[in-house]
């Protein structure tokens, strides 16, 4: 594993900073609009295990929280890991996600008003998909107060 590999769950660390409770489901939405390289089910799970894991080992890691607090919410976090990772919600969340990835095909290209390529309809489509889904989670997010601002 490479170590730009293994440090991607420091990218997450703003997700704990501006919660004040965590769970597996509210961290993969949190991820899915603010993360860039947006992984695989299971390595969006084990990166917020071993931000769990950090926390629990160096919660002053985030200034929002005390040392204790932070310490043992990780704590009881990792005890539920297991049963959140397995619940209805968690799996329905893999089964209905959509990235850009996903949605736009990594040849597609995307024009400017300088470039003079014209967009077939299914394209624009597939744009307009992506941006729906990113306010439906954004909407979703700023109901549930899962964050202040964006990272």
């Amino acid at each position: 594993m490479t170590a730009q590999k293994s440090n991607q769950w420091i990218l997450r660390l703003p997700y704990f900073e501006k919660n004040k409770t965590w769970s597996l489901i509210e961290f993969l939405c949190w991820s899915i609009v603010f993360i860039s390289d947006f992984g695989k089910k299971e390595e969006e799970h084990r990166r917020y295990k071993i931000c769990l894991e950090q926390l629990a080992k160096s919660p002053e890691l985030l200034k929002s929280h005390s040392n204790k607090s932070a310490q043992k919410l990780a704590l009881r976090c990792l005890e539920s890991y297991e049963n959140e990772r397995k619940s209805f919600e968690v799996e329905s969340f893999w089964k209905t996600k959509k990235t850009r990835n996903d949605e736009i095909d990594s040849n597609d290209t995307i024009s400017d008003d300088n470039n003079q390529e014209d967009f077939d309809e299914p394209e624009m489509e597939m744009v307009a998909l992506s941006h729906k889904r990113k306010r439906e989670v954004l909407h979703s997010l700023n109901n549930q107060d899962l964050y202040s601002e964006f990272p």
